[in-house]
């Protein structure tokens, strides 16, 4: 699978805040192990770059990720509960893990799930090792939300995602 991504990040507010923008995409493959379990890589910001309102460009880190995914209870069902473990290579060597819990209940095609994850062995830096999130599920369409803290910016960062899944 592949997808295009348009990034767009702001730091401050009031009449000159630092902001950022760009597109890029990823490549990924998954492989079922069996019905509730999956292992999979992908290679993310395959090409573009941020263009900065200062006037820089710089080129998006290339980052290349493996992992698995098991679901502890059947998504077929209302109630939804799965679990994920992701090693994690960006530019520089800087590899650590991710793991990750989102459970909810989806019914109808209509759902909410929430989200929660650490990452663990990255090198000491700004952003806070915990983050937590949610989505909603409206058919084959998912909107979702991330938060993740940072120490010197205080409240953090917010993330928003639309994604469409056949």
């Amino acid at each position: 699978g592949g997808s295009l991504k348009y990034l767009r990040e702001q730091i401050g507010s009031g009449a000159s805040p630092w902001a950022a923008q760009g597109v890029t995409g990823d490549l990924g493959l998954a492989i079922a192990v069996f019905a509730l379990m999956a292992i999979g890589a992908v290679v993310q910001n395959i090409g573009g770059s941020l263009s900065s309102s200062s006037g820089a460009s710089t080129p998006m880190p290339r980052t290349v990720r493996l992992g698995f995914t098991i679901n502890v209870i059947d998504p077929q069902g209302v109630a939804r509960f799965m679990t994920t473990v992701d090693w994690i290579h960006p530019p520089g060597g800087d590899s650590y893990a991710a793991f990750g819990v989102e459970g909810g209940v989806v019914a109808r095609g209509l759902g909410i799930v929430g989200r929660a994850g650490v990452a663990a062995g990255r090198a000491p830096g700004d952003r806070r090792p915990f983050s937590v999130g949610g989505g909603l599920v409206v058919r084959s369409v998912r909107v979702d939300y991330a938060w993740q803290g940072y120490a010197a910016l205080g409240d953090g960062s917010h993330r928003f995602g639309l994604r469409w899944v056949p």
